[in-house]
């Protein structure tokens, strides 16, 4: 057994040396990807929202740029070498986006029933059809379940054909010294308080709707301080709502629950019609990480929304460059949608993705100019309408069905251009993937170990999370390395802008994913 491990050990070292020697070769400048950059995240490009005048023209940006740098167009995991147009590399898919016309909250007795206005005291991202639902009410805490399920908010409640009443962000926000703060903050801030995650998380357990409720607002003022709230969590724009949501047309209503966003004064109504003590409960989530539930009395909410329909077309724009053994493949993606333009203002998205975007070209353009012709195939892909929720990534797993398992490894990129306010240093590089494949850790660790300087790695394990487009890949079964810089301020807001990225940063990660492919085909 020692001798066996002894040999594999070389073996691999002897491996990582071949592979240097030609991943430097291979790995992007800052040249090689900063106008890809500046184009994408141009005013020209309207902030790229999917199926907008700005997400096609991104889209067909990005496909002459992969027929220019003469990459093979792919259907199905396999080269198409008859077609040399652009539309060759679009991966088109069909969504449904609808619009809510009118939304109801309505609870109480006859004599005393609160009736919310929407709009004006609720907001609501609702699902594919119209509903009407009515239930029980149930406290879901913040909605959260960790990575390995230790934290787990539906652990010890029911919330099967339940309203669940569930607060915004993270156990200890409010005071990051607080006991559950200290052992799970920073996984749930980074990696899985986002909505869709939550929406998810109660959709699991059976809920029929969620009442999203920001523990920090009562006690404020306005309207502009809800409407923030909102825009901050669903990513529209305060001063313009679109309330749209998008789903395949395949799904069905329970395949989402519509989520309501009651403001300061339905959520105090809200909190006496349930007895629910929102300053008392914030603070028993903060300091107890076993999850005692909150029971609220037996008391039904009516809700109601009313959507209108249209179909639209998404796109994903695929090429690749083919491997000594065509019935494998590695495949490295990262989205180019963004949130488009919210009022009058346009959300550019420079690290959000134009980054990862621009970093699937680059690393594109390195491997065509070097000539290399890799051991498996490598799959260049932008992916479309992951802030829809990851449906661009969802739709080419999906298409593949059982050639799903052809894919050896998915390398993901998204925001790999910008540092969070702690990272002083902008030195640290979240990297995740699957608990079970350790032969990945030792390889971004040993990839990692050769730079100069090296990053400070965030190992962080992607099992459960759905933060970004590895999520579908993880789930057939694929193992998957993202790859992601840190939140900052900016994010998701209009100052996302191309002047703040740190293309150094952007230089080194993208030094380190073509190490990690290198090695990993080799």
């Amino acid at each position: 057994m020692y001798k066996r491990g002894f040999f594999l050990f070389f073996l691999f070292i002897s491996v990582c040396v071949k592979a240097q020697q030609t991943s430097d070769l291979a790995s992007p400048r800052i040249n090689d990807f900063e106008g890809l950059m500046q184009q994408l995240s141009s005013d020209k490009m309207e902030g790229r929202e999917t199926a907008t005048k700005g997400g096609y023209l991104a889209g067909d940006f990005i496909a002459e740029y992969m027929l220019h740098l003469g990459l093979s167009p792919v259907t199905d995991l396999k080269e198409v070498t008859n077609e040399q147009s652009t539309s060759a590399y679009f991966q088109g898919f069909e969504l449904w986006r609808n619009t809510t016309q009118h939304a109801a909250i309505s609870f109480g007795n006859n004599k005393n029933a609160s009736i919310a206005t929407h709009k004006l005291n609720f907001e609501v991202l609702s699902c594919l059809v119209s509903d009407e639902v009515t239930g029980e009410l149930s406290f879901g805490g913040y909605g959260l379940i960790n990575s390995d399920s230790t934290y787990n908010d539906f652990s010890k409640g029911d919330f099967k054909d339940k309203i669940v009443i569930m607060f915004d962000g993270f156990p200890g926000q409010a005071d990051t010294n607080e006991i559950v703060w200290k052992k799970f903050g920073r996984e749930f801030r980074n990696k899985g308080a986002d909505l869709a995650q939550k929406r998810r998380n109660a959709l699991n357990y059976g809920a029929k709707a969620v009442l999203m409720v920001n523990p920090q607002l009562p006690g404020a003022s306005g309207e502009k301080v809800f409407r923030n709230w909102v825009s901050s969590i669903t990513g529209t724009d305060a001063s313009a709502y679109l309330d749209h949501d998008y789903l395949f047309p395949t799904d069905t209503s329970r395949a989402c629950i519509p989520v309501f966003f009651p403001d300061e004064l339905l959520t105090q109504e809200l909190a006496d019609f349930t007895g629910l003590d929102i300053s008392k409960t914030e603070r028993h989530y903060a300091i107890n990480a076993e999850n005692r539930p909150v029971l609220l009395p037996e008391k039904t909410v009516k809700l109601s929304t009313k959507v209108l329909n249209e179909s639209i077309i998404a796109r994903n724009i695929i090429g690749m460059i083919k491997g000594v053994d065509s019935s494998k493949s590695i495949v490295i993606g990262g989205h180019y949608d963004h949130l488009g333009r919210r009022g009058d203002s346009i959300y550019n998205g420079a690290d959000d993705n134009a980054s990862g975007a621009s970093g699937v070209l680059a690393l594109a353009k390195k491997w065509k100019e070097s000539g290399m012709i890799p051991q498996q195939n490598i799959l260049f892909a932008c992916w479309d309408a992951e802030e829809k929720g990851l449906l661009g990534s969802t739709a080419f797993v999906n298409q593949l069905n059982e050639k799903a398992k052809d894919i050896r490894l998915y390398i993901n990129m998204d925001m790999i251009s910008r540092s969070a306010e702690e990272d002083s240093l902008q030195r640290i590089l979240s990297v995740g993937m699957r608990s079970q494949d350790s032969s990945l850790l030792a390889l971004v660790r040993m990839s990692n170990s050769s730079l100069k300087p090296s990053f400070e790695l965030d190992i962080w394990n992607v099992n459960g999370n759905s933060g970004s487009d590895y999520a579908a890949f993880a789930e057939a079964g694929v193992p998957v390395m993202t790859f992601f810089s840190g939140f900052h301020k900016d994010y998701h807001s209009p100052r996302d802008r191309m002047e703040k990225v740190d293309l150094e940063k952007m230089r080194s990660v993208l030094q380190l994913v073509n190490r990690c492919v290198t090695y990993f085909s080799e």
